[in-house]
């Protein structure tokens, strides 16, 4: 009995994700022949540390677009190995990231929302990775080749928490090893920071997660999953390794801008993107010259 219930039930999931995964796919695929433009050249057409998949650590972690993020650096690596410089590769990594990461949304949302909305959960979760999928905003994901560290970033964080919620899940049902979940959400934080320094967040944004979706309250969630969350935040030592060479890869310094400056206009710059996120209208690829930084005389040209 138990067969003929589950069996309809996976189907339909396996169907949603089929759909996710071709949908995305078909979204962007005229992406694929775009050209290097921008910061495409320096993380892959004029770095050196992707010429080699096995220049170990310190060699991966010392590119130059790339620097201070070794498994960005380690992916254009093993796209280079298969096929060089050909544009198609590298596109084709971002979409396979992107397509990945809706499939996460669709299991995270679905898992999330079914213990109190039972079977609506499921059709909340593919309209969620939906809209995910092709937002207009995510074609900057696939056409520009040097975002694969904010996608894969952002893959990381989705499989954080998802990776928590199997765990909690295994656990709350006696089900089998639910330190393995557990591990494979902290490697994912880990290798999430080691993609894009923004995955900083993600330990306190698990716990912020476990405290409203599966404890109920932060003293259950650290009783919980204390270590898991401490093995996260370990990472943060790390991430301060990695951010010293920063300046050589440019991110706002050595252009004459002092940092309270680059924080105002990153500040307007998020506020654009949560409008845009809301109401896609008027999106371009180089937002070109804020008007901010201009009236202070600087040199900065794009977000």
């Amino acid at each position: 009995m138990s067969i003929s219930v589950r069996t309809p039930r996976r189907e339909k999931r396996g169907l949603a994700l089929a759909v996710i995964a071709i949908v995305s796919f078909l979204a962007f695929v005229p992406a694929l022949h775009g050209p290097f433009v921008l910061d495409d050249i320096s993380s892959v057409l004029k770095n050196p540390a992707i010429r080699h998949i096995g220049t170990g650590a310190e060699g991966v972690a010392s590119a130059g677009g790339t620097r201070g993020r070794p498994v960005a650096t380690l992916s254009f690596a093993v796209n280079y190995a298969i096929g060089g410089l050909s544009t198609a590769g590298y596109h084709a990594g971002n979409l396979l990231i992107h397509a990945a990461a809706a499939l996460l949304l669709f299991g995270l949302v679905r898992g999330t929302l079914r213990p109190r909305l039972g079977s609506r959960a499921d059709l909340i979760g593919f309209g969620a990775a939906l809209i995910w999928a092709l937002h207009p905003i995510q074609a900057e994901t696939v056409a520009y080749i040097a975002q694969r560290t904010e996608c894969l970033m952002g893959a990381f964080y989705l499989a954080t928490l998802y990776a928590l919620h199997r765990g909690a899940l295994c656990e709350r049902e006696k089900g089998t090893r639910p330190g393995i979940w557990y591990g494979v959400s902290v490697a994912c934080c880990w290798m999430g920071m080691a993609t894009k320094e923004v995955m900083i967040t993600a330990p306190v944004m698990a716990l912020l997660y476990d405290r409203t979706f599966l404890s109920g309250g932060f003293g259950a969630a650290l009783k919980a999953r204390g270590r898991v969350y401490l093995g996260m935040a370990g990472r943060w030592a790390m991430l301060a390794i990695l951010l010293r060479g920063v300046s050589e890869r440019g991110a706002g310094t050595g252009i004459g801008v002092s940092p309270l400056a680059y924080a105002r206009v990153e500040c307007g710059a998020v506020l654009h993107y949560l409008r845009v996120a809301l109401w896609p209208t008027h999106l371009v690829f180089d937002m070109g010259a804020f008007p901010s930084v201009e009236a202070m005389g600087s040199p900065l040209a794009t977000a």
